[in-house]
């Protein structure tokens, strides 16, 4: 064809037209240096409230409660030590459960510490090491909605409907009395309503821990020293946990009358 005399003789086929295909074919370190730190200024951008009233389904306060926790726990070191360095204590809180119409609340949780001290060595004073315990826990305790009392429980209904219907039959040759297509057939209708409550939950404000140690198992370290070696740790510990227990609510908000309100308090608003 006449067109093909205008086709290298190297390229049989048209390729694909993609001027990208072998640019940065290789990878490459980019450095980047300088940039920007330090202090920004800022413009505050006015907050709009809704002022004509609503409805609003928010997290309300049913009780707030402080929870005593008296624990004695036994720890058993890796290895002899010399002295506890350091010791830090984190209470984690993995289930906090109102029992539903009740005022029972069930808490289950652990404390974790992590604890640093020196081991004991015959050729010197011996070197740091960090371990990490925890600790369980698992009380029950009754609440005095001081908040707002949880919602009512609504639950599921569910009602059969039963309807007569008389269904005459003829069969020949069958004694009437016999009949069974001659009785009455009941036709069922069932109705079942299924309620979704809301669940309580717990939220953690605040914790203190107040605790004392013992060191047990003490050994010599050394003849010709006086410090002494202790495997194990009894600690005496009390906690003072703080819980907030809160459950979704429609909340009606109600207008604002802004003719009555001053220039500051409208300032506050928006």
């Amino acid at each position: 064809m006449p067109w093909q005399r205008y086709i290298p003789k190297d390229q049989d086929k048209e390729k694909p037209r993609n001027s990208f295909s072998n640019i940065n074919s290789k990878n490459t370190t980019v450095k980047v240096t300088g940039g920007a730190n330090g202090e920004c200024s800022n413009t505050p951008v006015k907050v709009m409230g809704l002022t004509t009233g609503v409805i609003a389904k928010i997290p309300v306060v049913l009780a707030q409660l402080t929870l005593q926790l008296n624990m004695n726990a036994v720890i058993e070191l890796p290895e002899s030590a010399l002295d506890i360095k350091s010791e830090k204590n984190n209470i984690q809180v993995k289930q906090c459960v109102l029992l539903q119409d009740t005022r029972m609340l069930f808490i289950k949780g652990y404390v974790c510490k992590q604890i640093n001290y020196i081991t004991a060595s015959y050729y010197n004073y011996g070197e740091n090491r960090h371990c990490t315990v925890k600790i369980p826990f698992q009380y029950n305790t009754e609440v005095d909605f001081n908040g707002i009392e949880p919602l009512n429980l609504f639950s599921n209904q569910s009602e059969v409907l039963e309807y007569d219907r008389p269904k005459d039959l003829y069969i020949p040759n069958y004694i009437e009395q016999d009949n069974r297509f001659n009785e009455k057939v009941t036709q069922k209708n069932q109705k079942s309503i299924e309620y979704f409550n809301e669940i309580p939950y717990c939220e953690v404000v605040s914790s203190r821990v107040i605790e004392i140690n013992e060191y047990m198992d003490l050994s010599k370290f050394h003849l010709y020293k006086k410090e002494k070696t202790f495997k194990s740790i009894e600690e005496k510990i009390v906690i003072y946990l703080t819980l907030r227990i809160l459950q979704n609510r429609q909340v009606n908000i109600p207008s604002i009358d802004l003719s009555t309100m001053s220039n500051k308090e409208m300032k506050s608003i928006h």
